[in-house]
Formats: C-alpha cells, structure tokens, sequence
C-alpha cells in the first residue's frame, strides 16, 4: 500500500495537518503580475488592451489548481496589507467590526490612524 503525503512526512520528522483539516493544499505567497496585450497595434496608439495575469507565485497556484484539483489560493502584499489594517480597526473600532469601510482601511494601509468616531 502507497504511502499519502500526510503519512511520509510524519515519518520524516514533520508534523503535517491531514488535508481534511485545512482550508487549503497550498497557500501561496507573492505577487500576481498583468500583462497588457495592445494586439497587433503599436502600444503607443492602443486604445485598448487584453489583460493576462501571470507571476511566479500565480502560477504555480493556477496549475496546481487547474491539473491536479487541489485547493489553492494566493495571498498577494495588498491583501495582507488590508488584513493587517482590518484587523487594527477592529480593535479600536467601537460596536460592529463589520461596519469598518475600505476607505477607513485604505487610511490606516497609508499610514493614518486606526482610530475611529462613530
């Protein structure tokens, strides 16, 4: 009988969750880059584009998700940036947490205050 993943690596000496108690087989990291295709025109005189999203990180989250149906997600700088913030307003944010504004968040990601009036 074939080893699974989860099963090799406990015998390595590694402590791995089984699948089932993840919320994803792979979480990844970094940045997505996008490409701005002008077709066969000059980019110069495009009046429109075609977007492609590509990067290292992406990539390898979107084939693995795509070839092999695991459950992946991506975690860019941004995303962190705005949980970090979330996360600040919620502990000065008086009554409902949910009430805190993306433009509150926006604030405190470019250096304002975390706290608030309401």
């Amino acid at each position: 009988m074939a080893q699974t993943h989860h099963q090799a690596s406990a015998g390595a000496g590694l402590a791995v969750r089984p699948p089932e108690s993840t919320r994803w087989d792979l979480l990844s990291l970094g940045e997505v880059m996008l490409r701005f295709d002008p077709g066969e025109g000059r980019i110069v005189g495009a009046r429109s584009f075609r977007v492609w999203e590509g990067g290292g990180e992406y990539n390898v989250a979107r084939g693995l998700r795509r070839c092999f149906g695991l459950r992946t997600s991506i975690a860019t700088a941004w995303a962190l940036d705005c949980g970090i913030a979330h996360g600040a307003l919620t502990m000065t944010t008086p009554g409902d947490a949910s009430m805190v504004t993306l433009p509150e968040v926006e604030g405190v990601m470019a250096g304002g205050s975390a706290g608030t009036s309401r």
